[in-house]
């Protein structure tokens, strides 16, 4: 089996990229956490799912991953469905990811087919392996639970047992991905797992975009509610979070491991989702529209542009994104949260 690794970070150029000819012979996947409240980090990976299924593959797998967020977490049962309900209307509803297979990972994980090929997996890859594809942190913490060891082969074991052969991830999960070369070493064949490898007719094309990051910048696994953007701030909390921004001047050198927050929330979170051109005023040139998101990234690092005049911006185009987001929630559907910790 042929793990092919692929770095994307223009979606308009995925034909290029993939080199996929018949797209009916693709299932693609992407699995997600159904744990905090939704915020804007999730903009890039909902956009390129969108330019995915343009393509129209054979089948579009979005797993709730809702046992990996109870091995994970200390939620009830409960607690998660409601969490997959509203994670599920997002997507599906307000973000318009239709035409896709919406699964939760508990419909499939606890068929006795899936817990006898956990069973081999878990027989024949090594702990040190599993080990290897944890987060540094994750791994200097003494008191981790025994479930960690388990999630990330459940995690690769989701892809083969749903037969798909090209999986959406954020570059984060580049090292947990890694051990599905095992399962080729290991010629894990149990209950049909010979043909479920087959299916990925030789090659399981793994698409990673960039980590996302906070408004400080910093990796989005390292933030915090007060630094992330949720889709349920209020206008004055929005307006906070963005004007303290990471976003130096063009000549001033980004700090390594940060991103500039308000050039990233531009180019994720505006130009994919407003058809008009995004305008912004210039104090010596008058108004500047742009259709792409590069021709503004070009034009701040030459300094046509200040932080301060693209943070005005994004505040405009933002807030009509979330008021546009709050509106079309579902009565009661958020009512699990308590907004008052998100500020």
């Amino acid at each position: 089996m042929e793990i092919i690794k692929i770095n994307i970070d223009d979606f308009d150029n995925l034909d290029t990229l993939l080199s996929i000819t018949n797209w009916s012979e693709i299932n693609t996947l992407w699995g997600v956490g159904p744990v905090a409240p939704l915020h804007l980090g999730y903009d890039s990976l909902i956009v390129l799912q969108k330019k995915i299924l343009e393509k129209n593959p054979h089948r579009h797998f979005l797993i709730m991953a809702d046992i990996h967020a109870i091995l994970s977490h200390k939620f009830s049962w409960q607690d998660i469905r409601e969490r997959c309900y509203y994670y599920e209307y997002y997507f599906r509803e307000t973000c318009n990811l239709k035409n896709c297979d919406y699964v939760l990972g508990s419909y499939f994980q606890t068929r006795a087919d899936y817990i006898e090929e956990l069973y081999s997996v878990m027989g024949q890859i090594s702990l040190n392996n599993v080990k290897d594809s944890l987060p540094t942190s994750t791994k200097k913490n003494e008191t981790i639970p025994a479930s960690i060891a388990i999630y990330p082969l459940m995690q690769c074991l989701d892809i083969f047992h749903l037969k798909a052969n090209l999986v959406i991830a954020e570059k984060g999960q580049e090292k947990i991905y890694e051990l599905c070369r095992k399962f080729g070493d290991y010629k894990i064949y149990r209950i049909g797992m010979e043909t479920k490898l087959k299916a990925t007719k030789g090659k399981l094309i793994f698409l990673y975009i960039p980590t996302s990051h906070d408004i400080q910048g910093n990796p989005l696994i390292q933030s915090t509610t007060n630094t992330r953007i949720s889709i349920h701030d209020n206008e004055s909390t929005l307006i906070s979070k963005i004007n303290n921004m990471y976003a130096p001047p063009y000549d001033q050198k980004i700090i390594e491991g940060r991103a500039n927050a308000v050039l990233e929330f531009f180019k994720y979170s505006v130009f994919p989702w407003f058809k008009e051109s995004v305008s912004i005023e210039n104090i010596n040139n008058g108004i500047i529209k742009y259709d792409k998101f590069r021709d503004l990234e070009d034009n701040y690092n030459k300094g046509l542009h200040t932080p301060q005049e693209l943070k005005r911006v994004l505040q405009l185009y933002l807030w009509k994104r979330l008021s546009s987001i709050q509106d079309s929630l579902a009565n009661g559907i958020d009512s699990w949260i308590d907004k008052t910790k998100l500020k």
